[in-house]
């Protein structure tokens, strides 16, 4: 990648990670607010360590933000048209279907009751059946792969190391 690509990368990484940031910083101080509330000291709190963390993340994402303008990255490589091939590009929707994935992954699991092991499966088993070709073959072997990684994750996690899943 050549530097001007890559310093027009650092100006939306920079930008990403700051929002992150912020969101973090309002989460932590959420947190630390709840502690002091219920009569518990804010060295005490669950978000003394995040909000340290996020506050030294907006300031390095501030420091990428500068060395990329400094270095002459600008934002005019954002137009209708570069955003149309973007969308078109395989590699946007292979993103996209990732996404989708772990968002369906979480949300199934968010449900009530046994649904980990359901979960697992469906999604081990979808994104096997995506990206690879679809032959009666690949299809009976996704389905046995998915199986047996889920039921070596659940008793593995579950019983063996005793870790609590949702």
């Amino acid at each position: 990648m050549d530097k001007n690509s890559l310093r027009r990368a650092d100006l939306v990484t920079s930008i990403i990670l700051f929002s992150i940031s912020v969101i973090g910083c309002i989460m932590s101080v959420g947190l630390l607010f709840n502690t002091i509330s219920n009569g518990r000291k804010w060295f005490e709190s669950a978000g003394l360590f995040p909000s340290i963390v996020c506050v030294l993340l907006g300031l390095c994402s501030i420091s990428l933000y500068t060395k990329a303008r400094n270095d002459g990255a600008r934002f005019d490589f954002i137009s209708v048209d570069k955003l149309k091939e973007l969308v078109k590009s395989r590699e946007f929707k292979v993103a996209a279907i990732i996404i989708a994935l772990l968002g369906g992954y979480i949300f199934i699991l968010m449900l009530p009751g046994k649904m980990y092991e359901v979960a697992t499966f469906l999604y081990l088993f979808a994104f096997m059946i995506i990206f690879q070709k679809k032959t009666r073959k690949s299809i009976i072997k996704s389905l046995i792969v998915s199986v047996i990684a889920t039921v070596l994750i659940t008793f593995g996690f579950g019983q063996l190391a005793m870790v609590p899943l949702p």
